[in-house]
């Protein structure tokens, strides 16, 4: 069996650049669990597009036919994790009249906007696929109102530019969270993730591991969760603590029991750009240094005349070719150095 194999590009957007919209070849280990790759693809689109991607192919790095199984078992875990995308969007193109679900969109049939919606987001049309999403959320389907949460808690690249849509992750997360307070399994994920990578939410391994165990526990089929591998790795890398907390809290979750989103601390503004400059240090046992024409000693305060506008600065330390101080309104101190 091969141990590489590259799926031909047919669509899929890799999620480090998704922003710009760069298309590349997509590097499948096959000597690893499949179902690691496809939870780590952005968006139910590109989990298609790989599985699709083999079947069309069936070839491997080097031109060799893939089992049948491999492109089986791809099929079975893409579709595991958003099948209703991925046969709405086969059985809209392939087995109904695509004018008479736009025409039946635009006259405002939620179910035919939810489809028309999904046949953009397969086409990269994202503002499109937004727009329609909307219209069908405010008619109360709710696997609409979650692509409408997906879209702007991660932003989505367009084809053609305009039609990418801009990230809003405050908004998104508070409809994802939604979803997935309904039992919605990719909300669920999407929880996962914001914890993990403190997108719109306060960074929380504790969380995010509670969150991919309730996604876990909530799987149901012969396959269950694609994540349960992600889980295991998970497990692996926390200690005993973040684990157990981790699954009391799933624990709640499940029973209706919920968290408090909490917002990611603002950060700190940046510190101006000043223009100060240490032009020489006195050594000895009383050493004096001095920055802008001012010269200061250990534990002095002093204005420092610099652009755009003054500062007060104190002098912390005087090492021996570096100065540590700290400006009024500032909690952090900086070092200056001989340029």
């Amino acid at each position: 069996m091969p141990n590489n194999l590259t799926c031909t590009d047919l669509g899929m957007i890799s999620p480090t650049e998704s922003s710009s919209g760069k298309r590349q070849n997509i590097p499948i280990d096959i000597s690893v669990p499949l179902c690691q790759h496809l939870p780590m693809m952005s968006g139910p689109q590109n989990q298609f597009s790989l599985a699709r991607a083999v079947s069309m192919n069936r070839r491997d790095a080097r031109g060799k036919f893939l089992p049948i199984t491999i492109v089986i078992s791809l099929f079975v875990l893409a579709s595991n994790l958003r099948a209703q995308d991925a046969s709405q969007y086969l059985s809209t193109t392939a087995f109904e009249d695509v004018a008479e679900v736009k025409r039946k969109a635009e006259a405002g049939d939620a179910s035919s906007q939810y489809k028309l919606a999904n046949l953009f987001t397969f086409q990269t049309r994202s503002a499109d696929a937004l727009k329609w999403y909307l219209k069908a959320a405010h008619q109360g389907d709710p696997e609409s109102a979650y692509q409408v949460g997906r879209l702007l808690l991660y932003g989505s690249a367009g084809m053609p530019q305009d039609q990418a849509v801009a990230a809003n992750p405050s908004e998104g997360i508070r409809i994802v969270f939604r979803a997935a307070k309904q039992g919605h399994r990719a909300a669920i994920y999407d929880m996962y993730r914001a914890y993990k990578e403190g997108r719109a939410v306060a960074k929380d391994i504790v969380q995010a591991y509670a969150w991919l165990q309730f996604e876990v526990n909530t799987s149901v089929g012969l396959l269950g969760s694609p994540h349960k591998y992600e889980l295991n790795q998970l497990a692996l890398q926390v200690d005993v603590a973040t684990s157990q907390e981790g699954k009391r809290l799933a624990a709640l979750y499940r029973s209706g029991k919920w968290p408090e989103l909490v917002a990611p601390a603002p950060k700190a503004p940046p510190k101006p750009s000043l223009n100060l400059r240490l032009s020489a240090i006195a050594p000895g046992q009383n050493p004096i240094a001095c920055i802008n024409g001012k010269v200061l000693a250990v534990g002095e305060t002093a204005t420092i005349p610099t652009k755009p506008q003054s500062c007060v600065l104190k002098c912390l330390r005087i090492d021996k070719d570096s100065v540590l101080v700290i400006l009024e309104g500032e909690t952090e101190p900086r070092e200056l150095r001989f340029k």
